[in-house]
């Protein structure tokens, strides 16, 4: 298999795919391509001539992430979503690296931790390896939204980092047309937001992970 990633490291066989597309950033008298491959890398290179302008290796990567579905951008930062499914510890780097785009340098990073208490080991089978984040993030309004594969969604401060709240999408709901829902993964298609409310696809079989057919809806707090 072409793109068998446990080949071996510095196997020409691993798996670099680019799953997601890239960000072009445009500032300070140049112009920039953004990019976050399946190996854990994340790239900006001048978009004129190609050449790299800086480079980090977040994670280790897998067929699955790495880099799984694509990175987002607030103007001045990048964010990189971090799968790394079934990877050990202490090599599994699964979480969301914000990098600052002008001068390449990480600005903060926040390591995502597997929850299998209160109930959740019997709703999400998957919670212990794979917990990290794969769907591309959302920005918007100062805060950066991210899904995680064992459906819990994130909200974080683009600018500091802070975590500011987690709902875990991955449990039963009463549904608007009266249908048994139930949430699960949070991949493939990331959070999405309009007028003034956040949407979130939960439930993503593919792969061994958490089944669902919910389209869950939240609205700010008044």
């Amino acid at each position: 298999n072409p793109n068998c990633f446990f080949a071996g490291e510095g196997s020409v066989l691993l798996d670099h795919d680019f799953g997601g597309g890239p960000v072009i950033w445009r500032g300070k008298g140049r112009e920039l391509i953004l990019g976050g491959q399946k190996s854990g890398d994340v790239w900006a290179v001048n978009a004129t001539d190609g050449k790299v302008v800086w480079h980090h290796r977040l994670g280790k990567g897998s067929p699955l992430g790495g880099v799984h579905w694509g990175i987002a951008t607030d103007g001045v930062r990048v964010f990189a979503p971090i799968a790394d499914p079934n990877i050990p510890a202490p090599l599994n780097a699964a979480g969301l690296y914000a990098i600052d785009i002008a001068s390449g340098k990480v600005a903060w990073s926040w390591k995502a931790r597997p929850d299998c208490a209160n109930g959740r080991q019997a709703r999400v089978a998957i919670c212990a390896g794979r917990f990290g984040l794969s769907a591309p993030p959302l920005v918007v309004d100062g805060a950066v939204i991210a899904g995680g594969l064992d459906g819990r969604l994130y909200v974080f401060d683009a600018k500091s980092g802070r975590l500011l709240a987690t709902h875990d999408t991955a449990t039963p709901f009463e549904t608007v047309n009266k249908l048994k829902g139930n949430g699960g993964t949070i991949d493939a298609a990331g959070p999405f937001a309009g007028d003034g409310m956040l949407f979130v696809g939960s439930g993503y079989a593919s792969f061994g992970q958490a089944g669902g057919n919910v389209l869950v809806a939240y609205r700010p707090r008044k």
